[in-house]
């Protein structure tokens, strides 16, 4: 808890719980513990607050966008801290694992220690000299999925990670995360009711 608690960042929006990570970064050896135990235990159990799952979108006008279009807005997303630091914990479990097990490609350099954009653009750099050398034709496609972290299947997800050796608390957990998760839209001091993300 300590290594995910050394990440937080000050002066962040806090969720619907209103904790803010300055209250987190300086609680006392006790309330850490206690905190410690609590988030061991939705482990254990696979029980999350729904607190932890619940997110208030504030929607923010693009600079030189037409107010009355809902395309204008970046939707800004505030989640709990306390759900945050949690799964920063079982993101380094998880990225442990995916490490000693070299479950991942060696070319995947995204959300990797020790990779860059530089590795990436190397390599293709490189793979492109090497196909002008030996008279090859070297092609590259670039593909942005719009929305892609929202739009992820969610039971494909989990899938595939039951298929790459992901399973008992680690599955339970994460899949436990995904679910039944809400938001509310907070917009001109109004709030909305609550709504079941369902992906």
């Amino acid at each position: 808890m300590e290594t995910a608690m050394k990440k937080l960042k000050p002066r962040k929006a806090p969720g619907p719980d209103k904790i803010k990570n300055e209250m987190l970064c300086h609680m006392g050896k006790k309330a850490r513990l206690i905190l410690l135990f609590a988030i061991n235990r939705t482990w254990r159990e696979a029980k999350i607050p729904a607190a932890w799952r619940t997110a208030n979108i504030t929607p923010i006008l693009k600079k030189g966008k037409p107010v009355d279009d809902p395309l204008s807005y970046r939707p800004i997303s505030l989640t709990s801290c306390l759900g945050k630091l949690a799964e920063r914990m079982v993101n380094n479990r998880l990225y442990w694992w995916l490490e000693k097990t070299q479950s991942l490609d060696n070319t995947q350099a995204g959300f990797r220690r020790g990779c860059r954009t530089e590795d990436q653009l190397f390599r293709l750099v490189q793979n492109t000299i090497d196909g002008f050398q030996n008279e090859k034709h070297t092609t590259a496609v670039f593909i942005d999925l719009q929305q892609a972290y929202d739009r992820v299947w969610r039971k494909g997800l989990l899938m595939k990670m039951l298929n790459m050796g992901i399973h008992g608390k680690m599955l339970q957990w994460i899949q436990t995360f995904l679910q039944n998760r809400t938001i509310e839209i907070c917009f001109s001091g109004t709030v909305s009711s609550k709504r079941i993300l369902d992906v």
